[in-house]
């Protein structure tokens, strides 16, 4: 999934994209990658890649597991769903 230039609007955040692009890089809930796979699978940089996966994990939206990162169950409070992954 490489990231797709967006809107020229003034009012687009364009850093917001990015991090929902790193987010929607993992393809399951249950599924593990690493920065370097997330960075090939946006067309993002690995130095982007690590600023967002820092911020979302100190947000509890990604958790490490070694050098591997998932998602964890706080992303559902996005859509309002919940249960679909599991903490």
């Amino acid at each position: 999934m490489m990231a797709v230039p967006h809107t020229q609007s003034r009012d687009f955040v364009q850093a917001l994209a990015n991090g929902l692009d790193v987010l929607r890089a993992f393809a399951s809930p249950s599924d593990e990658k690493t920065m370097a796979e997330i960075a090939k699978s946006t067309g993002q940089t690995r130095a982007s890649i690590r600023r967002a996966v820092l911020t979302f994990v100190e947000l509890g939206y990604l958790e490490r597991n070694g050098r591997h990162l998932r998602l964890t169950a706080k992303v559902n409070e996005l859509s309002g769903k919940s249960g679909d992954v599991k903490s």
